[in-house]
């Protein structure tokens, strides 16, 4: 009996305050500074409702979208290009096959060749370098490479 009075107390304690205090949001408006920042976040997301649908109906959106597509870079092959084919079967009819050096390897010394070769550094040490760089090569591939990279990749001067 004691124990159901306190019960019942505190059950109609609870029902009580909550009947004063209202909804839950009625709490919260009686703290300072919730309200306004209530209105602002709702605000906020009507406003950006508001815009999304617009801009779809208006078209904002599609034109960003395209130039995200033309934007973006298509990584080749630099073995792929007309250049790099003839220069690769040049190469392979000599001897310097892709057993000894493969095709990106090649390019990538053909450029590098042609970049010391632009700053006047002589055939004979870049066939040097070309055989440090790549101990498989013998000194007739080296220079055979270094003869065609400068035949197809770099610029008569």
């Amino acid at each position: 009996m004691i124990c159901g009075r306190y019960l019942g107390w505190l059950v109609m304690g609870v029902h009580h305050q909550r009947a004063v205090r209202g909804p839950w949001l009625g709490g919260l408006r009686r703290v300072p500074g919730v309200l306004p920042a209530v209105w602002l976040i709702g605000l906020c997301v009507v406003g950006v409702v508001v815009f999304t649908v617009v801009a779809d109906t208006v078209g904002f959106t599609a034109p960003a979208v395209e130039q995200t597509a033309a934007a973006q870079v298509v990584s080749h092959d630099p073995t792929s290009t007309p250049q790099a084919k003839v220069f690769l079967a040049e190469t392979y009819l000599q001897g310097v096959g892709p057993d000894v050096l493969d095709a990106h390897a090649a390019v990538f010394v053909a450029t590098a060749v042609c970049d010391q070769h632009d700053r006047r550094v002589g055939l004979a040490t870049l066939s040097v370098n070309v055989q440090g760089m790549f101990p498989r090569l013998t000194p007739i591939q080296a220079h055979t490479l270094v003869d065609d990279a400068v035949k197809y990749y770099c610029e008569k001067w």
